[in-house]
């Protein structure tokens, strides 16, 4: 296959979007997801702050994918508690 894969990818796809523009067109779409009930509301971080059963709380994730290992970091790196 002559040329590189990324020639041939620029030539199928053109030039990348600015980082605003792109950001502008993620949010558009993420926006028209939530109101089609595609995608969830984004959960408030505070929303769980003030309940007191929370600090003894102890969730188990199972699996070591991909998406076992990232519940486990966001459960571990983003707990209000």
């Amino acid at each position: 296959m002559p040329g590189s894969l990324y020639a041939a990818l620029h030539r199928l796809y053109g030039t990348q979007l600015a980082s605003a523009e792109r950001n502008s067109v993620q949010a558009a779409q993420r926006r028209a997801l939530v109101a089609d009930q595609l995608l969830p509301e984004p959960f408030p971080p505070d929303a769980l702050a003030n309940n007191a059963t929370l600090p003894g709380l102890r969730i188990a994730v199972v699996g070591a994918g991909f998406a076992g290992l990232t519940a486990a970091w966001f459960s571990e790196n983003s707990a209000p508690w």
